[in-house]
């Protein structure tokens, strides 16, 4: 039940239903347990995400900054829910074309040893090598060398969003090397980019886009 609605939230609410008129709405209990309570700071960065997938990079960005210093206030800078916050504003900001803001946060979450998911922790490398790559090539072959390097890339059996997350990270990681005029790192990058995503449910389009990642440096995933 919305008592409360505005009219802008009702906006919202179609753009996200879209023409199939079907939603799902994440209820954010501020009154109930407070605006920095861990699960209100959850709800909104959910709700970022769907507003970035939606194509509202302006309501996302707004949205999960706000996520960000909830978390921050409710457990601390370096909690795996204030990171994963930050990863859906790393995101949001680097759709919406904003690299020297994402640069900042992405440092942040490189330096934050207490994210544990490797995967990602190896695909904000990545990002960040591209950032910096014109400015200080040492350091972005450096970012490559840690991100190529960590034990993800070693399991014998990843699961299917790991491997796939694995295999935009190395195409993006071969387009890096190949901007920094690295031609034998980008073939090496390339081929393992493409040997996961050859395992991918969806091997040709998969393929299709990992390629052109590597060639261009812009994904169409989410």
């Amino acid at each position: 039940e919305y008592q409360d609605t505005n009219r802008a939230q009702y906006h919202l609410v179609q753009l996200l239903a879209g023409s199939h008129g079907n939603l799902m709405v994440v209820a954010i209990q501020r009154l109930t347990v407070g605006k920095n309570d861990p699960e209100t700071a959850a709800s909104m960065a959910l709700l970022a995400h769907a507003e970035r997938a939606a194509g509202d990079l302006a309501a996302a960005e707004q949205t999960a900054s706000s996520a960000v210093a909830a978390w921050e206030e409710a457990a601390g800078a370096d909690h795996p829910g204030t990171l994963a916050a930050l990863d859906v504003l790393v995101t949001t900001l680097l759709q919406a074309g904003k690299s020297n803001q994402s640069r900042e946060l992405l440092e942040r979450l490189c330096r934050a040893e207490s994210f544990a998911d490797p995967v990602r922790r190896a695909g904000h490398l990545v990002q960040l090598a591209g950032l910096i790559a014109t400015q200080d090539r040492a350091a972005a072959e450096a970012r490559l060398e840690t991100a190529l390097s960590l034990p993800c890339w070693n399991r014998s059996k990843p699961d299917a969003a790991d491997r796939l997350r694995l295999a935009y990270t190395a195409a993006r990681a071969a387009h890096v090397y190949g901007t920094l005029g690295d031609r034998a790192a980008s073939e090496s990058a390339l081929r393992r980019a493409r040997s996961l995503a050859l395992q991918a449910a969806d091997p040709a389009s998969t393929l299709a886009a990992v390629d052109r990642l590597a060639t261009t440096g812009e994904a169409s995933r989410p």
